[in-house]
């Protein structure tokens, strides 16, 4: 889809086009449809990071709590499926995904959310590597990271949303 067709959808249909740019976090795109017209997809990446900086901290908990684990399963279909694929974590071998399952639960325990990390450019030793880096964070310096991961995802989306 180009960004003038972005740009001239009505409301729903552009919620139900972009609703791919970041599961469970619904909430962001109302606020995305009310920013149109985006003048290029830096503008609507811009305009997407503010949305979800802006946004009430239960909101912006809410997006983080909701947030598919990383190489525990099977991944949701669209945008994360591919990135996880492209990251090698849908053919994770039994120990890796032990790996995977034990740093995931850690990281939840401790932070009371999913790890976030953008995983497009990255393979699976990077992303264990993040974690296991990440998990010696307090609460206070993981947050602004993740929420930072959970725009980078969305602002990476948005290119391949828009042709």
């Amino acid at each position: 889809m180009t960004l003038d067709e972005l740009n001239k959808l009505p409301p729903k249909a552009f919620l139900e086009q972009c609703e791919l740019l970041l599961e469970h976090c619904d909430w962001v795109l109302p606020i995305l449809a009310e920013s149109r017209p985006f003048m290029s997809s830096l503008d609507m990446q811009n305009k997407l990071a503010v949305a979800i900086k802006n946004a009430p901290l239960d909101l912006q908990k809410q997006a983080l709590k909701l947030h598919p684990k990383l190489g525990v399963g099977k991944a949701q279909p669209g945008f994360s499926q591919s990135e996880q694929q492209q990251a090698g974590l849908s053919s994770l071998n039994e120990d890796e995904l032990m790996l995977f399952k034990k740093l995931n639960q850690e990281y939840e325990n401790k932070m009371g959310y999913p790890f976030v990390v953008a995983v497009t450019g990255m393979n699976k030793a990077q992303i264990l590597k993040l974690m296991q880096q990440r998990l010696n964070h307090a609460e206070e310096i993981e947050w602004p990271v993740s929420v930072a991961e959970l725009i980078k995802i969305a602002q990476i989306r948005v290119t391949k949303l828009i042709e």
